[in-house]
């Protein structure tokens, strides 16, 4: 009789599952939570249900509680699934987007990086520089309002918003209206104006800007597409510019290759040496480039793990 009745239970949780992947697949999530408790709500609850399938079930129930925005309830799920199977990679990754939901971004890339830590897939790779990319996001300064310019402000518009501006809060300005300011921190907004008008003053750079990235991600943008496009920083003067390999092996720009050949004459010119764009080393900064999130606008996945410069996903399928 017990047999029998367990097998009964084992086939009702079955059909359960079937329901629940069937509504999941519809997106009626109320439907997947009144299904769910009922499953979990047998047994005696999660702690009468093997660990593994009450994890599943938790993690599928904090995913429905996510889509419905009851983020808390969400978190509180996901957090006991991860706690009664530690190798179940979907609890960790529910948790990193409800803890983005909940604009705790430093948190998520931590679970995210345990979650990389014992599971090394492509995939959860860029899930995880996609969540750094987003709390970089959230803490990079607003360069729009630091100039008091709309976010449609043309180039001359921004200009003349920098130039007023700049001879306002110049340090020297700022100290003799307020004598007792302190000068760090008035050089230090005056460098922030300045780092404002620099983004936003520059095309290529207010473009990566306007998708998400912090000055710092705009400049390894930048640097990635010159090297892809056969730019690096010169050996002898430091320009980033189109060039070629000298024969001692430096990368110069064109300037510095002829002055160095005029005074190197008995150096044999490399011909066989070209710019690295699209051979040896800088293919795999090519495929970088094409994929990463540094030099692509994005685009949302249909799990919510992406999304372009403000996207509010945990990261990338790649």
């Amino acid at each position: 009789a017990a047999s029998a009745k367990l097998l009964q239970q084992l086939r009702g949780h079955v059909a359960a599952v079937k329901q629940v992947r069937s509504a999941a697949g519809a997106q009626d999530w109320k439907l997947v939570l009144e299904l769910l408790d009922g499953l979990l709500g047998t047994l005696g609850g999660p702690a009468g249900l093997p660990p593994k399938f009450a994890a599943r079930c938790l993690a599928e129930r904090g995913r429905a509680h996510m889509e419905l925005k009851s983020l808390e309830v969400a978190l509180a799920d996901v957090v006991e699934a991860a706690r009664l199977d530690g190798r179940l990679p979907a609890a960790p990754l529910l948790r990193a987007r409800v803890l983005q939901g909940l604009e705790r971004w430093e948190e998520a890339v931590r679970v995210l990086e345990a979650l990389y830590a014992w599971k090394k897939d492509e995939a959860i790779f860029w899930k995880v520089e996609w969540a750094k990319f987003e709390w970089r996001r959230v803490r990079r300064p607003d360069y729009y309002g630091i100039l008091g310019v709309a976010k449609d402000a043309s180039h001359a518009e921004v200009r003349a918003a920098y130039r007023r501006r700049s001879a306002e809060q110049h340090p020297d300005k700022q100290l003799q209206r307020a004598p007792d300011a302190d000068p760090d921190e008035a050089r230090a907004k005056f460098q922030l104006l300045g780092e404002a008008f620099e983004i936003l003053g520059t095309d290529a750079k207010r473009q990566y800007f306007d998708k998400g990235y912090d000055a710092e991600g705009i400049r390894e943008c930048l640097q990635v597409r010159k090297r892809v496009s056969g730019q690096m920083p010169c050996s002898q003067c430091g320009e980033d510019e189109s060039g070629k390999f000298g024969a001692d092996g430096q990368w110069y720009c064109l300037s510095c290759w002829d002055r160095y050949y005029r005074e190197n004459p008995a150096d044999k010119h490399p011909s066989a040496k070209a710019a690295p764009s699209a051979t040896s080393s800088s293919s795999a900064t090519a495929s970088f480039a094409s994929t990463c999130p540094m030099t692509s606008g994005g685009s949302s996945s249909s799990d919510g793990s992406g999304g372009g410069g403000g996207g509010g996903g945990v990261g990338r399928n790649r």
